[in-house]
């Protein structure tokens, strides 16, 4: 009858409960407080992506970005250059600058991607084989 049944110090107070209860428990009188308790209700979140879902991502957060900024360009061509609003170099400025940025973002999304991590693993393996092969042949030369 005694394994039914779970000592716990509170404050120093023996308490005996049932081990199916479940309620705040102290394990021991000198440590801190450790909350022994099943939470009522558990989650589980499962995230699937595609390369499609992170491109179209992309797209939304860059090209906002890139008109923007291409924008303030634009503007700071206008005031700070004297170029006038609808000409050429107008138009030159802000899709040059709109491509730059576009280009800027689209590199360092795909460093921190999980196919450029993929990439960057293929491409150190083929270095590793292409630097065993040219030993091989150095050795083989003497």
């Amino acid at each position: 009858m005694e394994d039914d049944k779970l000592i716990v110090y509170e404050r120093g107070v023996p308490r005996i409960i049932p081990k199916d209860q479940k309620e705040i428990v102290y394990r021991d009188p000198g440590a801190k407080m450790v909350y022994d308790i099943t939470p009522s209700s558990t989650q589980m979140v499962k995230v699937e992506t595609s390369a499609v879902d992170r491109a179209k991502g992309f797209q939304i957060q860059i090209s906002t970005l890139a008109l923007v900024l291409a924008f303030l360009v634009l503007v700071l061509a206008i005031f700070y250059r004297n170029v006038e609003l609808w000409s050429l170099i107008a138009l030159v400025i802000f899709w040059g600058s709109f491509c730059v940025i576009y280009v800027i973002g689209w590199w360092l999304t795909m460093m921190l991607s999980a196919e450029f991590v993929s990439l960057f693993e293929a491409c150190m393996k083929w270095y590793v084989v292409i630097r065993e092969q040219n030993e091989a042949h150095r050795s083989r030369r003497k």
